[in-house]
This record gives structure tokens, C-alpha cells and sequence, in this order.
């Protein structure tokens, strides 16, 4: 790996940042110094010192590297020139950076400072080898000092110097030993695999930090808070003429575009300290410029640190100040469902998925939340004994989207045909966003068909050959419609065209066959498991043979069934398989319900389902599915 050469004193500390962090995290504790240094009139380059440290009084040797003198450094080693020219040489005003320079020259050595009866600073460094702590704890406790410099310069430095090499995925940088860094616009913000991830803390933080805010700002509107230097008791004071005095402590300030942590408060020196054993770089600096503060929400990461979950800002005058509350009138009372969904319904920051702040919310308030997706199977589960959409099913929508919950229907039925079942809803009702239909080979999303599974062509020729000496009517199914021969049974036609809405006549079912066919459905006077489902299987048995209905049989693809498509919408809506439930009633509801999270069976249920369901749920024609979410969402 090439390194640029370094053109300033800064550019020179960045190389060495990451690295001194490890020596130091490597190095015994010293105790005291004692030096015999050349005289300070004697500017030899390069010059033996004798150093004595404590506590065993141990002899090291070290070099004489630069002498300050009324405030400027002057280097006194040929290192400097070698390493950027005669310009990076030159002497300055002292700064930190100088003596990070120094030791980067020394590939990260201890650094002292030999002050002399005159006034004037020798800058030793000792030249035994130094000892080096792990490539996790260099990072642990040199990246924090990577805020606000060149972060990639100073990785890629480390990376040399260990020996290893470093390539970019996307937002992580990855070391050759397997370390992983993760980004975020330029500054690395966390080390994954180590400690607990900031991703994580922001999780966790979330919907309790929102709670907390939200018990405050409506017990006390409008708050202000007046603070007495040295007194760390304040007086908070609402629009609402409510007023408390709550212990403070003052987490960070903000001046000039940086978020600085307090150094002198608890809060702040905790999150400091956390961040360091966690190996969280933005928690760890002391400071991080105020726009990544922001997107970072470090703010609330710190309240779970802290124990401290409510804060206001306050005008210090040439800053302004995060203070941290703690009063017993600020603590939240036992969780209620409205408070529950008031809080779910505050979306989450970017970068945080909302399964692990709900798991972390869950765990905090030591309750079962709702889940994320609802699967509803339609006939014998939703639909009520007449076969309609119970009228209390559009309200109980309304209170799961308010908490963030998705209702898919999940069917048998065209696509075509179940939206048109739930277009035909009651004025101001919300609509349906999401459905799977045809048994799992189609699945929609906001109008928009998120993937279907196809069944292979010489399948479906196969079985409209078979389907000719059946005592069956065919009907194939595509996305855009379902098409069958001329039915003459008014009957039959009827059953048809009611659960595919959008259907044509063709006269030969080959000729639709395209390599689009999802499904193939088939209806019949006799039992279906008995009659049509064991041929089926025999005829096709790459494909999946399901029994969807007493009289009614599905083939499609082996690779498609509603419980594929509850995984497929459930990656697109970013919920864990187990935030999702599931309620069925038959035998084509199976991969559904083994899917779920939570598998509900209705009382009116197949035997095999009912014996693989979580709950038994009370039949459709006691609307156990409005029952059993009317529980859920409190």
C-alpha cells in the first residue's frame, strides 16, 4: 500500500493517530520520568538521552527528536526531513499534532517531554521497540482521534504498519484480519464485532427516548430551564404554569458546527467511557461535527448510557448546552396501549430498523408488542358465513396502520380480484396496500406487483393435456388475467369468475402458456384432496400441488406458496419473519402458517392446520380474526 507523502504536521500525526493508540493501550503504566539530555545549546540531530522510568526505575534509551522554546518547536531529527522535505521541517508554534508527528516518525514510540532549568523543552522519544496492543484495541482507542482528520489517511497508515491491507465495501472498510469498520460520511463511527454496535445503542434508544421526550413535553409544555452555576439543581418552568426542580447534569454543548461531550460532567465523562469499551469512535471523541451529531441521534444514545431519558438545550451564550433531567415527576408510568401506539407511531431515524427498536423497546417495557404483518387468508378466515368482509375489519385497519402494522390478505383469488374486494370499502376507510394473492405466485405492494413466481411452461402443458380426462374446469392463470375455455355450467362459471376478476375466453389453453403462467387452478364436483390432488401430483410432481378448497385445486411452481410470499413481502416492508402472524383455515394455508412468526388457526380449521398453529382462533363466523387483533393492538 502507498501512502502520499505527508505535506503538514497534521498530515503527519494523522499517519501515526491509530497506532500511538495502540502502543499506549500496550504500554506499562509510567509513573515518573528522570532524563540526562544533552544541553539545550547543543542542537546535535538526533542526540542520545538517557531516560530512568518509574515505577521499577527501569533504564530506557531514547532520541532527542525537537526542543520547544518560547512556544515553538525547532525538530532536531533527520527523520522529518526524510519523511516530507524541508518544508514539513520547518519550524512552528507547538501544537498536540507536533508531538504526534513525532512518534509517527518512531513508528508510534512513547514520546516524553525533558523540561530544563532554562525555560526550554527537549521532545525525547525512546527508541526500544515499542510494544504493540492488538489491531482491535488501536482502533478501540485510536479512532476517536480520527474525528475531524483525514480518517482514511490514518486507517490506511495503521493498515501498513500492521502489515495488513484494506479494501472498501460499500460503507465499511475492511481489514485483511477480518476487522470491519463502518462509515459514515467520512468519519469511522464504529467497529463491527466489537463491543455493542452503535447500530444497536440507536435502536435501543429509540422509542424509549421518544416515550420520555413525550411524557415531558406534555407534562411541561414549552419547558425552560434556569440554571445556577455550580448547583447542580435547576428549575424547570412549563407554559402550563407547571414547574419542578430536577437534578441536571449537562451531556454536551454545540458552538461553531461541533457537538462537543462535557468533559467535566458525569454524563458526558459516562458516554466517553462507554464508547471507549464498546469501540463506538463517535461516542468516544471529544467531539464530532454537530450535523453527524444530529443524523447520529447522539443525543438520545446517550440516554440509556446515562439512565437519564429527557433533555432540553439551554443558551449558555457563546454555546448552547444538551442538559440532562432526572426528577421523579419524569418518570413514565406503566405502559398503557395508547401510549404503546403513540409511541410505535414515530417513525424511525435512518439506519435503524424498526424490528430491533420494537425488540428493544419490548424489553424495556417488558411488554409483547403488536406484530409488524398480519397474513389474512380470505375465505374461511376472513370473510365472515355470507362470504363478506366483516364490517369491523376497516377500523381495526386503521388502529394497525396508526401502529405500524401492515394487514396483507393473502389468498388464493387473482390479484385483480382481491383489490377489487377491498376497493369496495366504506367512505374515509383506508385502503389495503398489500396482498398476496393467487396462492403466493403473486405478491403486491402499493399498487405495484413485487414479484411472481412463474411455473415452468412444459409443466402447465402437461397438465392442460391431463386436465382434458378430468371432470374439472381449468382455469389459467397470469398476472394480468386468468383464462379458460367457454364454461356452459352457469354454476361453475360463477364460482370462476368469482375469485378472478379479470378472466377471458380463449379457445385453446395452450396458446397462453408464455413462460407467465403462475398458476393453474382447477374446480371440481368431486372432493378435491381425493379426486383431482393425488393425479396432479403424479403428473406434475416438480411442481406444487395445493389444496385451496373442498372442490378447488392449485398447481404452481414448487418454489411459490403463501409462505414464500409472506417472507417476500416481509423483506420488502424490512420485518423479521418473527414480527410477522398468520391466519389460516386450509390446507393451502400450511407453508403460511409455518412461516409465521405467530401461526393463528381458525376453530372452522383443517385438522392438519389447526395441529401445526400457535393459537386457535375463533371461526370466521365469529370473526375470530377481528377478535384476536383487537387483542393484539391493546
Amino acid at each position: 500500500m502507498v501512502l502520499p507523502v505527508p505535506h503538514t504536521v497534521a498530515e503527519l500525526a494523522t499517519d501515526g493517530v491509530i497506532e500511538q493508540a495502540g502502543v499506549d493501550a500496550a504500554r506499562p503504566l509510567i509513573t515518573s520520568v528522570e532524563f540526562n539530555a544533552p544541553p539545550t545549546a547543543d542542537l546535535t540531530p538526533d542526540a542520545d538521552v538517557e531516560v530512568r522510568l518509574g515505577p521499577d526505575n527501569r533504564t530506557a534509551a531514547g532520541t532527542r527528536v525537537a526542543r520547544i522554546a518560547d512556544g515553538e518547536w525547532t525538530w532536531l531529527t533527520g527523520r522529518i526531513v526524510d519523511a516530507g522535505g524541508e518544508d514539513l521541517a520547518a519550524p512552528g508554534p507547538a501544537t498536540p499534532d507536533h508531538l504526534r508527528a513525532a512518534r509517527t516518525l518512531f513508528n508510534g514510540a512513547t514520546a516524553l517531554l525533558a523540561p530544563h532549568d532554562d525555560g526550554v523543552t527537549s521532545v525525547v522519544v525512546l527508541t526500544e521497540p515499542p510494544a504493540r496492543g492488538s489491531v482491535v484495541d488501536a482502533l478501540r482507542f485510536g479512532l476517536p482521534l480520527t474525528v475531524g482528520r483525514d480518517a482514511e489517511r490514518a486507517l490506511r497508515s495503521f493498515a501498513t504498519v500492521r502489515g495488513l491491507t484494506l479494501t472498501v465495501e460499500g460503507d465499511e472498510w475492511v481489514l485483511s484480519d477480518g476487522t470491519r469498520l463502518v462509515l459514515r460520511d467520512g468519519v469511522i463511527v464504529d467497529v463491527a464485532g466489537v463491543g455493542v454496535s452503535l447500530s444497536r445503542v440507536r435502536a435501543d434508544a429509540h422509542y424509549p427516548a421518544v416515550e420520555h421526550q413525550l411524557l415531558l413535553d406534555g407534562r411541561f409544555p414549552d419547558a425552560v430551564l434556569t440554571m445556577v452555576p455550580g448547583n447542580p439543581v435547576g428549575r424547570l418552568t412549563a407554559s402550563n404554569g407547571a414547574t419542578i426542580e430536577p437534578h441536571c447534569d449537562i451531556l454536551a454543548t454545540v458552538a461553531d458546527g461541533v457537538f462537543r461531550w462535557e468533559a467535566s460532567s458525569r454524563a458526558g465523562q459516562a458516554v466517553r467511557r462507554f464508547g471507549h469499551d464498546q469501540a463506538i469512535a463517535v461516542l468516544a471523541a471529544e467531539e464530532v461535527p454537530e450535523r453527524l451529531a444530529e443524523e447520529l441521534g447522539l443525543i438520545d444514545m446517550a440516554k440509556p448510557i446515562t439512565g437519564l431519558w429527557q433533555h432540553v438545550w439551554v443558551d449558555l451564550g457563546d454555546r448552547r448546552a444538551v442538559v440532562l433531567l432526572d426528577d421523579p415527576q419524569l418518570r413514565l408510568p406503566s405502559p398503557t396501549a395508547e401510549a404503546l401506539a403513540a409511541v410505535l407511531r414515530t417513525p424511525v431515524p435512518q439506519g435503524v430498523t424498526i424490528g430491533a427498536a420494537r425488540a428493544g423497546y419490548a424489553a424495556f417495557r417488558g411488554v409483547e408488542l403488536p406484530p409488524r404483518l398480519v397474513a389474512v387468508d380470505m375465505d374461511g378466515t376472513l370473510l365472515d358465513g355470507e362470504g363478506k368482509i366483516p364490517a369491523e375489519f376497516w377500523p381495526l385497519l386503521e388502529r394497525a396502520a396508526q401502529q405500524s402494522v401492515t394487514i396483507a390478505p393473502a389468498s388464493g383469488r387473482q390479484l385483480a380480484t382481491l383489490q377489487a374486494m377491498f376497493d369496495d370499502r366504506p367512505a374515509g376507510s383506508r385502503a389495503v396496500s398489500s396482498f398476496i394473492a393467487e396462492n403466493g405466485t403473486a405478491v403486491s405492494h402499493n399498487g405495484k406487483i413485487i414479484s411472481t413466481t412463474p411455473m415452468p411452461d412444459e409443466s402447465a402443458h402437461r397438465v392442460i393435456d391431463v386436465a382434458a380426462g378430468l371432470e374439472c374446469w381449468l382455469v389459467v392463470c397470469r398476472p394480468e388475467a386468468a383464462y379458460v375455455l367457454y364454461i356452459e355450467d352457469d354454476y361453475i362459471r360463477e364460482q370462476v369468475q368469482t375469485y378472478h376478476r379479470s378472466m377471458r375466453v380463449v379457445e385453446d389453453l395452450h396458446s397462453v402458456v408464455n413462460g407467465e403462467v403462475i398458476k393453474l387452478a382447477f374446480i371440481t364436483p368431486h372432493v378435491s384432496e381425493d379426486y383431482l390432488a393425488p393425479v396432479l401430483r403424479e403428473t406434475v410432481p416438480e411442481c406444487s400441488v395445493a389444496v385451496s378448497g373442498k372442490h378447488w385445486v392449485d398447481v404452481m411452481s414448487a418454489d411459490a406458496n403463501k409462505g414464500v410470499a409472506l417472507l417476500s413481502l416481509a423483506q420488502t416492508l424490512g420485518v423479521a419473519a418473527e414480527d410477522t402472524i398468520a391466519f389460516g383455515d386450509y390446507l393451502n394455508d400450511m407453508e403460511l402458517l409455518r412461516a409465521a412468526g405467530v401461526a393463528y388457526a381458525m376453530a372452522n380449521a383443517h385438522p392438519e392446520i389447526k395441529a401445526i398453529a400457535d393459537v386457535i382462533a375463533p371461526s370466521n363466523v365469529e370473526h375470530g380474526v377481528i377478535t384476536e387483533l383487537n387483542a393484539l393492538l391493546g
